[in-house]
């Protein structure tokens, strides 16, 4: 069977009814009433945690509130691509991406469902302000997190604090990142 993204929405779904089902398996007390009126049930809180785990919260702060002017750079690290974030239905729209940004993902070592090399591209490709992008070599989508902490530092120093050592991973001919043999897929387009 061919796992599409609208299958795999519908048995991650069938799976949170099912925890659902069952909450006192999830309580620190099983066999106590802890139950009261709620806005949001069960399935609906932990769809919220699922979508926040995959980026889509980042996206919507940077791209669509009204505090969005506050940010001024931002990383994704493996982004939900395009076509699973919409058959998921946590769609968001990268063209309104207006600060920098930094895209890092895994290259998975094969077939990452989650980002391919295609699907990082296409999102960078959307961002008309300055971009990075690069994808880690034999790192899957749940090592990229924890993978890229000297280039998301670097990153921050240099859009928020103007730090010109830092910028030497991502500006200029000479830019780090481009030579990194940990890496491949970089690309650059810094105004």
């Amino acid at each position: 069977m061919k796992y599409t993204p609208v299958i795999l929405r519908e048995i991650l779904r069938s799976q949170i009814r099912k925890l659902g089902e069952t909450p006192e398996q999830f309580v620190r007390r099983p066999g106590r009433d802890f139950t009261r009126p709620r806005t949001l049930s069960f399935e609906t809180v932990i769809s919220l945690l699922l979508t926040m785990s995959e980026n889509s919260i980042g996206k919507a702060l940077i791209t669509d509130t009204e505090h969005k002017n506050i940010y001024k750079a931002a990383i994704a690290l493996s982004p939900t691509n395009k076509e699973l974030a919409e058959a998921l239905e946590w769609p968001y729209d990268a063209a309104l991406i207006n600060i920098p940004i930094m895209l890092i993902s895994g290259e998975g070592g094969g077939d990452d469902w989650v980002v391919t090399g295609e699907g990082l591209t296409a999102i960078y490709d959307d961002i008309s302000a300055d971009k990075v992008m690069l994808r880690r070599k034999n790192t899957d989508h749940g090592k990229t997190q924890y993978s890229e902490d000297g280039y998301v530092m670097a990153w921050f120093m240099w859009q928020l604090q103007g730090d010109e050592n830092a910028a030497k991973a991502f500006a200029g001919d000479g830019a780090e990142i481009l030579t990194n043999p940990l890496y491949q897929d970089q690309r650059i387009a810094i105004k």
